[in-house]
């Protein structure tokens, strides 16, 4: 047991400083740094944050020998190091909503075939809490084209990279969309909020900030899959439900004979 606390103390004093200082180095280039909200599955922020530091320091603790670490001094100064890690993890479950970055927009949208309509909505202030169509220009991407952060853009990071059909007379989706043809009806966007309302939980705002909409943003989006079958794609941001803590949800919604069903969800916070 001492030898292993020893070669763990060893490996740690290079992944340790190694980890901090591509961290450093991230935050220098927006582009790397915003690689931890990529919206994808894509394991790029994981593998050079932490699989890169993690094969160097298992390189570099040769030099070393690991009784050099075979001391009482050694073996507290890990268990503190594994414990603060450990502790740090499931602090970003419980606060982020996710371990080491932002989960992928749910993988079963990725059985679409043809992009058919989208429903942007925004709470209507009177009545309270009533959803109103919001008109969007889809054309105007952002400037910030690694801007992984911005969680409305996630949708449009995925449509971007992927090949969908649309119609005969369309092939750019961005141009599509700023039509009113392909506009979903906005009482079946209501319909499926409602449904999404009514069999899904979303987290409650801490005391003084409850709103009477907890909703600023929803956006629908409606596929067909290569079965025929009608997919939608789902996102609701919301306001602060504490202090600088907002909360992001996604869901993929199939429909069938039966009605609606949620077949996979997302949620996650962010400042």
């Amino acid at each position: 047991m001492k030898k292993i606390f020893a070669q763990i103390s060893r490996y740690l004093l290079f992944f340790i400083p190694l980890h901090s200082l591509l961290l450093l180095t991230t935050s220098f280039s927006e582009e790397l740094y915003n690689l931890q909200y990529h919206p994808t599955d894509s394991l790029d922020w994981v593998i050079l944050i932490y699989l890169v530091p993690a094969i160097a320091a298992a390189f570099l603790n040769q030099l070393i020998p690991y009784t050099y670490f075979d001391t009482t001094k050694h073996r507290i100064i890990t268990v503190v190091y594994l414990s603060i890690g450990i502790m740090i993890l499931f602090w970003s479950q419980s606060h982020w909503g996710y371990f080491l970055s932002r989960p992928s927009i749910p993988n079963s949208i990725k059985e679409v075939k043809r992009l058919v309509s989208e429903l942007s909505l925004e709470p209507n202030i009177f009545p309270a809490c009533n959803l109103k169509s919001k008109d969007r220009d889809w054309q105007l991407t952002s400037s910030k084209r690694f801007d992984y952060d911005t969680t409305q853009d996630r949708i449009e990071y995925f449509l971007d990279n992927i090949s969908i059909s649309l119609n005969q007379e369309e092939t750019n989706w961005r141009k599509a969309l700023n039509k009113t043809s392909f506009r979903l009806n906005i009482s079946k966007g209501i319909k499926i909020h409602d449904f999404i309302q009514k069999n899904y939980t979303f987290e409650k705002p801490e005391a003084g900030y409850n709103r009477v909409c907890p909703f600023s943003a929803v956006d629908i989006f409606e596929f067909i899959d290569f079965d025929g079958n009608k997919i939608y794609y789902v996102s609701y941001s919301t306001n602060q439900l504490s202090n600088d803590h907002y909360a992001h949800y996604e869901f993929i919604i199939y429909k069938n004979e039966n009605g609606y069903q949620i077949k996979q969800s997302n949620r996650f916070f962010t400042m």
